[in-house]
């Protein structure tokens, strides 16, 4: 077999040319011997697990045993048996036993495995570091027919004529994601919207339709409720405006016609502009998630605009849009619970590699649009948002270097009652701006952040009584600041729930301490404790 046939068959983008493709389960396989792949062991985080978390459950533990122990329980001696004792796990543990052996064991789940055990129940997850799916993997999925429901098969190269065959035996599918199979096009999009009409979940996002393979599908696909298309070559103005036309504008019917059911919608990386934007939202009544990041959108005229009461998340980071011209379109979405604006001012790199929009510089801060006196104003509309969640504000560099304590006054109207919040890469931001998380008189609850990024800003150890103030915070990352081990210990100290800490970089803590930072401080303050007894 030639090196080009191998690689059609393995399919997945993602792997060694060295690597083989059919690893043995053998433990007389040295690459069998080693212990499974750990998420943790690779974090940058230091983690720690609190409260209800703990302990465990006893059929979770029984699982992550088996999985640790899965060279010996697949040996030529335990094979047949494990084998055996799978076939007979209900569907929904046997769901968490693939769940922890992809992210345990990718490596070495061959397609034998996953023919004698897995190809049944109503979910099936193929993600790229399976080395051992094959074209013949996906076409043996024929077997689910009747009983598959949602498909996911992410990262790999085959051909489109093996997914087109493989969609086109599948009877009752709901949920399809084809994400990053970069040769999916026209055989596969004609299998969908002849095969699939009640899609509700659809992701296309880096793969290869054209214009016409998108429509059919909106058109065919009436049921669709998520429809994700990033980074496709295809989704330009033209296309996406001729459809835009073809699509009612009357709201008299939500229940029927293309798109008329549709509730999130991803385009970013995508060469499209704010007028086709604009065009769309006036069609799609239901909308309530948009997702228009990396884009060369500069602009949505609201002339054009319906109302978007629905909308619940919007995303619009790194994308040329000046950001004064944001607020107008942030007063119609009251109901607003997440929304991603930053590095507002760059350029939108799309599908094809082209970098639209944004201004030239070769300033450190680049040619960001959302200053103070924005964020201001911005502040006094969000505020009024009372379902808010979650906003990134991350790499908008002109931030801070006004004195108006934009960013103080934003935290103290807004960021405090998010549970979320993304204030990454703002190189002005200062120690003292954390203020604002700060419980005040008249306070009705102190910060109700879970989850707080603060990598790469101007922060020292002042800041450390103001990270304090958020007694809920689960989530903290402190990457590439100036914090030092003794403010980690009162906020740690403060912050009982606190379970992931990102200390990468920060070099006033020992780089040996940065991954145990929680062992650290449990030794530290068993220390202090047993010199208090000693005294």
């Amino acid at each position: 077999m030639s090196k080009r046939r191998r690689d059609d068959d393995t399919g997945s983008s993602s792997r060694s040319k060295k690597q083989k493709r059919d690893p043995s389960w053998d433990s007389s396989n040295p690459s069998s011997r080693q212990g499974p792949t750990s998420a943790t062991t690779a974090s940058v985080y230091s983690i720690r697990k609190v409260g209800a978390n703990t302990v465990p459950s006893l059929p979770t533990i029984c699982l992550k045993s088996f999985v640790n122990d899965l060279i010996h329980q697949t040996s030529e001696k335990n094979n047949a048996k494990t084998i055996f004792r799978l076939k007979r796990l209900p569907e929904h543990l046997l769901s968490k036993v693939w769940s922890l052996l992809v992210s345990s064991w990718p490596q070495h789940i061959t397609h034998a495995f996953i023919m004698a055990v897995f190809l049944r129940g109503s979910s099936i997850h193929f993600p790229s570091t399976l080395t051992g799916v094959r074209a013949n993997t996906i076409q043996e999925l024929s077997r689910m027919r009747e009983s598959l429901v949602d498909l996911r098969i992410t990262g790999f190269t085959f051909k489109d004529k093996v997914f087109a065959t493989a969609l086109a035996r599948l009877l009752y599918l709901q949920h399809l994601n084809l994400r990053g199979c970069r040769n999916v096009s026209s055989l596969t999009c004609k299998v969908i919207a002849g095969t699939h009409k009640d899609l509700l979940y659809l992701n296309l996002g880096e793969t290869n339709p054209t214009a016409a393979d998108i429509k059919s599908i909106i058109t065919s696909c009436e049921e669709i409720e998520v429809l994700k298309l990033s980074s496709l070559e295809a989704v330009t103005d033209l296309a996406l405006t001729r459809l835009a036309d073809e699509l009612p504008i009357d709201e008299a019917d939500n229940s029927s016609g293309p798109l008329r059911r549709l509730r999130s919608l991803k385009l970013r990386h995508t060469a499209i502009t704010g007028t086709t934007v604009a065009s769309m939202l006036g069609r799609l009544p239901l909308l309530e998630r948009l997702d228009v990041s990396f884009v060369p959108l500069a602009n949505i005229p609201l002339d054009i605009t319906a109302p978007l009461t629905n909308m619940v998340k919007l995303s619009l980071s790194s994308t040329p849009i000046e950001a004064r011209r944001l607020l107008p379109v942030l007063e119609l979405m009251p109901n607003l619970q997440i929304l991603n604006i930053g590095s507002l001012g760059s350029h939108a790199r799309t599908a094809a590699g082209f970098t639209i929009g944004g201004k030239q510089s070769t300033s450190v801060t680049g040619m960001r649009t959302l200053n103070d006196a924005t964020l201001y104003a911005m502040t006094d509309i969000l505020q009024r948002m009372s379902n808010l969640e979650s906003i990134s504000l991350a790499g908008n560099s002109y931030l801070g270097l006004g004195k108006e304590g934009a960013i103080r006054h934003f935290l103290r109207n807004v960021g405090r009652r998010l549970k979320r919040l993304n204030l990454s890469w703002i190189p002005n931001l200062r120690s003292d701006d954390l203020d604002g998380l700060i419980q005040e008189e008249g306070d009705a609850q102190p910060c109700s952040l879970v989850k707080l990024i603060l990598t790469g800003c101007n922060i020292d150890d002042q800041a450390a009584v103001n990270i304090a103030a958020c007694p809920e915070l689960a989530f903290l990352d402190l990457e590439n600041t100036k914090i030092s081990e003794d403010a980690l210990f009162d906020i740690i100290d403060a912050c009982p729930k606190l379970e992931w800490l990102n200390l990468t970089s920060c070099r006033r803590v020992n780089v040996q301490h940065r991954r145990r930072f929680f062992e650290r401080w449990k030794e530290e303050r068993i220390l202090n404790r047993e010199g208090e007894e000693s005294s």
